[in-house]
């Protein structure tokens, strides 16, 4: 139900992935939208979720982490044909994240193709094929061998 909430409020105008700059780029094939939870309103799927992710960022990283001042949920759609190259979101390679760094990152997956998808992270040699409705949340204090370093994985179908 939650999921159905969140693909009516992420559906519409949905653009391409952009880069830093405001380009495009080859390995980021999705689309995407900022969503902007409304925290005054309790009763919006969008701000119930938010709150519910920076709870576990709060457990998983030990800081003091609110939505306030933070940057927006970013809804992902992937079609056949689309993925997101390794990457990393946020400190990888360091031993302490930076002030005002990204210090964690949280999928939560609303569709799951039917071939082909999933999130990878070649350094640990783990492939995470999730089902509707899962929870992935990974951090990035400390993360001096790049664990965090990951991809989505090309949709088939």
């Amino acid at each position: 139900e939650e999921c159905q909430q969140m693909e009516a409020l992420g559906g519409e105008s949905m653009t391409m992935a952009y880069v830093t700059g405001g380009s495009t780029s080859r390995g980021r094939r999705t689309l995407s939208k900022n969503l902007n939870p409304d925290l005054s309103n309790s009763s919006s799927i969008l701000t119930k979720l938010t709150l519910r992710f920076f709870e576990v960022a709060r457990l998983v990283t030990g800081f003091e982490l609110y939505p306030e001042g933070q940057e927006p949920v970013n809804w992902l759609f992937y079609k056949p044909g689309y993925e997101y190259r390794p990457h990393c979101d946020g400190g990888c390679g360091q031993w302490q994240v930076a002030r005002g760094g990204r210090v964690a990152s949280s999928l939560l997956y609303c569709a799951v193709a039917d071939e082909g998808g999933g999130t990878v992270f070649p350094k640990d040699g783990i492939k995470f094929e999730p089902s509707v409705g899962d929870f992935l949340v990974f951090a990035y204090n400390s993360d001096p061998n790049s664990f965090s370093y990951h991809s989505a994985c090309p949709v088939v179908r």
